[in-house]
């Protein structure tokens, strides 16, 4: 009877060791980023990106040849501008689900976007021709529907 009252103690402090454990579970919950944040760590990690998930208040847009830029300013040269580049991949599934167009759709709105921000080198152009002048901007690119989720 004596081991029986040793093994019944032995199970009930292993009970309670293990109720009260500190157990973590292991969450993969992206980071969040301001913008300034991003802008902040795409120029010191440059040029490596910055891989999380992001919210943007959309301000202005604007198309060049077969792409879409959503911006975070009215001015997309102001330094404090993030740019979603929206390839066509990404228009061609927004047309076909929502036939409205991309640029009206997220104009100031919060969206949330999945993606890689990274510091881009934009050059000035003059007559056609690349000049020695350049600024940067942050940019991501979106080529997925799944990238980008209205708030």
């Amino acid at each position: 009877m004596g081991s029986a009252i040793k093994y019944f103690f032995i199970s009930v402090v292993f009970i309670l060791i293990i109720g009260c454990s500190n157990h973590q579970v292991n969450q993969t919950t992206p980071s969040m980023y301001s913008t300034w944040d991003i802008i902040e760590k795409t120029e010191a990690m440059a040029p490596k990106g910055l891989k999380g998930e992001f919210l943007l208040t959309i301000k202005n847009s604007g198309k060049q040849s077969s792409r879409i830029f959503l911006n975070t300013q009215e001015d997309y040269r102001d330094r404090r501008n993030i740019t979603v580049t929206v390839l066509p991949s990404f228009q061609q599934a927004f047309k076909a689900k929502f036939n409205v167009d991309i640029r009206s759709y997220y104009e100031d709105k919060t969206i949330r976007v999945k993606g890689e921000a990274k510091r881009m080198k934009v050059w000035f152009y003059a007559q056609g021709k690349r000049t020695q002048k350049y600024y940067y901007q942050t940019h991501i690119v979106v080529s997925d529907l799944n990238q980008i989720t209205v708030l």
